[in-house]
């Protein structure tokens, strides 16, 4: 799944996007970058301009994404990253930019264990993921069965 990711061409594209016709021209293009899924959907291309977006481009300079406050990821404790480890792969990726957000927002600078438990209780509630959650198939009810 994280091989497909980093190395689909279209995904390599949605990161790095090129943008044709008045989304390439716009000056909010680094900020918006349009809807992409319109003009596929539309019979385009991917990168092809977003036509249902009222903005007409006013030739400026380009408007970058505003700068993080905190750039540099909070520190992970030993204990922390152990247990990232634990977490699927194909997950692990958005657990840990999740972690690092979440820490940031905090205003501390260690990602430890007790903040991944937070973050779990808040994703999970009282049914907390078991590491062999993904081997078993949830249980089906009849259809006569009110949930």
């Amino acid at each position: 799944m994280t091989e497909l990711w980093a190395k689909a061409p279209d995904f390599s594209r949605l990161r790095n996007p090129e943008l044709h016709g008045k989304c390439g021209a716009c000056e909010y293009r680094r900020v918006c970058g349009g809807c992409r899924a319109r003009p596929l959907a539309a019979g385009g291309g991917l990168m092809d301009a977003d036509d249902l977006c009222g903005y007409q481009p006013r030739a400026q300079a380009v408007v970058e994404p505003a700068v993080k406050l905190a750039e540099v990821a909070p520190a992970w404790s030993a204990d922390a990253r152990q247990r990232l480890s634990r977490v699927p792969e194909f997950l692990r990726q958005m657990v840990r930019k999740r972690a690092e957000a979440y820490v940031s927002e905090l205003g501390e600078d260690m990602i430890t264990c007790q903040h991944l438990s937070e973050l779990t209780a808040a994703r999970f509630g009282a049914a907390k993921p078991s590491r062999f959650a993904s081997a078993r198939m949830p249980a089906s009810r009849p259809m006569t069965e009110k949930p």
